[in-house]
């Protein structure tokens, strides 16, 4: 049976049979498909005229014109990628270095803008700020009690001024600064009615508290002659400054300057 039947070509046959009986036919597009798949892991070559020749021709000059025009191009790419990576970290720094100056500027205008006001070290404002909260502590029409009350509180030796016109009412004490304290004068004007403080203090009260509150030089200038006025408006008051000796006086009269200054008397 074998020698008869079983031979090359009927293997053959029936091979062909089972398999044309099993297996589906091959799609039209499975060629291109496996070729497309194929072109991707295939590095990139020129076109050239015809299937299996380079653009520079078959053979060793080819492949050398090739690996050149490869390299050339190799070379190119690092080129750009070196400026790249130069050119990136100079960006950043140059990016970083105006964050930086942008938050100093934020930051120093945001302190100048937040930051508090230091209080007043001229007395003239000082006084003009406490002379609001006035209120008598000792009440004396006479100028003999009054000196001595101010001696005994403070120490001073002090000659009260002579203003025609005007009645004593007394004294009231008035903090400035902290738990320091001035003596204030509270005169009536009796040409209006008008209450007039008058705040005292000498030479050596400057002095001793020198580094908290003091004159001006241009005031101190003024007043170095005796029987001299140094006059500062504020707001809706003026501030008359005048030197008896050793003593300073400061009052304080409503609007501008009225005729104070001509009524006050010096010592001789």
């Amino acid at each position: 049976v074998f020698g008869q039947f079983v031979n090359r070509s009927t293997v053959s046959s029936s091979l062909r049979r089972y398999w044309d009986s099993v297996f589906v036919p091959v799609p039209p597009t499975l060629r291109s498909v496996v070729e497309a798949g194929q072109r991707r892991f295939v590095p990139h070559e020129s076109p050239g005229p015809t299937r299996g020749q380079g653009a520079y021709g078959k053979g060793a000059a080819g492949q050398a014109v090739g690996r050149q025009s490869f390299g050339k191009k190799s070379a190119v790419r690092s080129r750009e990628t070196g400026r790249r990576s130069i050119s990136s970290p100079l960006r950043r720094a140059v990016l970083y270095m105006w964050v930086v100056v942008a938050a100093t500027g934020i930051g120093y205008l945001l302190t100048r803008v937040g930051e508090p006001q230091p209080p007043s070290t001229d007395i003239l404002q000082l006084s003009l700020s406490a002379s609001d909260d006035i209120e008598l502590t000792f009440r004396t029409d006479n100028a003999e009690q009054a000196e001595r009350f101010i001696q005994d509180r403070f120490g001073w030796r002090l000659s009260l001024p002579e203003i025609s016109e005007t009645s004593l009412e007394g004294i009231s004490l008035v903090k400035i600064v902290d738990s320091i304290e001035l003596p204030v004068l509270i005169f009536t004007d009796r040409q209006d009615d008008s209450v007039v403080p008058v705040f005292t203090f000498s030479y050596g009260f400057l002095e001793t508290n020198r580094e908290r509150f003091g004159l001006s030089r241009e005031t101190l200038r003024q007043i170095q002659e005796s029987a001299q006025f140094d006059v500062h408006q504020f707001r809706d008051r003026t501030a008359i400054v005048w030197r008896d000796r050793d003593d300073i006086f400061v009052a304080f009269v409503s609007g501008e300057d009225n005729n104070l200054r001509s009524r006050i008397a010096f010592r001789s």
